[in-house]
């Protein structure tokens, strides 16, 4: 079957008619009509219903235009792979990942990536929408929870939980909370209009184990922002229920009712089956996996590391330790190149996540 027959038959197909056809195409409706014509004589089926109106496509119709379309991604992908088959990976690659994970959670993972691979652009979707990976709405999608789709591949990152968190001040103010009947004398920050079943059941566990303790109505502020209720929770203003990535060891907020917890999660990997061996897919999934599997690693082996201006390998012996223990090589946290007085900076340990607008904590050491 040609190819070019097929291409234009799908463009006339999500057309709806010769005419939108012919000036996407650039071609004359006379040009289009033969080549569809031409195309149902060689597979002795009718494509289209026609009328007055426009074209339909027939049983047939729909069948093929299905088979076109895998074709046209599986071309897309291989052209893109050819394209970006070299040993230093370039180019864009295109993920959509949930709101609060996206921003909480892979945004802070990601300064190792860029300097592993300084030409591979990351095209980020934050929306809790979810994008059609065979439409290639994105190259890649982290999802909460399996989907039951047979045509896409997924992969297992990691599992969470939802859990009660409140400030130490607002517990000073409002006493402790070590039991669901110490629950009358505090305030719930409640999500309303949760926009998907995740964050309705993760929100609403801790409403739910207050009603079964027959206790009145606790909530004293909502809102339709998981975000907006986290920073209402660091200001003092009650207990909310947070997915456990929200929170790290810099973070203000303890957990409370610590026997008690809300609904336990899994993050997946998403692509489509054709994109699953390209080379840009597979090391990002690889990067996630190991800051899940080794979250203290966050930058390359020091035998690794050069000068980001110069590619200049630090002088031997350099390292900087933290106050915690935790010594890496000063091209990975602040430092000045010796070979070109290239300086950049990093003022957190990737270990014990202690940050610092100084360098008093960083300790000179020789190993």
């Amino acid at each position: 079957m040609d190819w070019n027959k097929l291409k234009i038959f799908k463009v006339v197909c999500d057309a709806g008619s010769l005419t939108k056809a012919s000036q996407k195409l650039h071609l004359t409706q006379s040009s289009l009509s033969r080549q569809i014509t031409k195309l149902e004589e060689e597979l002795g089926v009718a494509l289209f219903h026609r009328h007055a109106r426009g074209l339909v496509p027939t049983h047939h119709g729909d069948v093929l235009y299905a088979t076109s379309k895998k074709v046209q991604a599986i071309l897309e992908s291989t052209q893109e792979e050819l394209g970006q088959s070299d040993a230093d990976l370039s180019g864009a690659l295109r993920i959509s990942v949930p709101t609060v994970f996206g921003a909480h959670w892979i945004a802070a993972q990601l300064h190792p990536f860029t300097y592993l691979y300084p030409n591979l652009k990351l095209d980020f979707d934050f929306s809790d929408e979810r994008a059609d990976l065979r439409k290639r709405e994105a190259d890649i999608a982290i999802r909460i929870g399996f989907h039951e789709e047979t045509d896409l591949f997924q992969r297992y990152l990691i599992s969470y939980r939802w859990r009660a968190y409140a400030s130490p001040g607002y517990l000073l103010g409002r006493g402790p909370l070590k039991d669901t009947s110490d629950l009358n004398k505090h305030s719930l920050l409640q999500l309303v209009n949760p926009t998907n079943r995740w964050l309705a059941e993760g929100t609403s566990w801790l409403t739910d184990l207050a009603e079964q303790e027959t206790l009145p109505s606790l909530t004293q502020i909502q809102a339709n922002d998981l975000e907006g209720l986290h920073r209402a929770a660091r200001s003092s203003l009650g207990i909310v229920s947070l997915p456990e990535f929200m929170l790290d060891e810099l973070s203000p907020l303890e957990p409370v009712l610590t026997d008690h917890t809300g609904p336990e999660f899994d993050i997946y990997f998403v692509c489509a089956r054709e994109l699953r061996d390209s080379e840009r897919v597979q090391v990002f999934f690889d990067f996630l996996k190991s800051r899940i599997d080794k979250p203290d690693r966050a930058y390359a082996e020091s035998s690794s590391i050069q000068c980001p201006e110069c590619n200049e390998p630090p002088p031997d012996g350099k390292r900087w330790k933290c106050t915690c223990g935790a010594a890496w090589n000063t091209f990975e946290t602040q430092g000045c190149c010796p070979n070109c007085g290239q300086h950049w900076g990093q003022t957190g340990c990737h270990i014990c996540k202690k940050v610092s607008p100084h360098l008093d904590w960083y300790i000179p050491t020789e190993s």
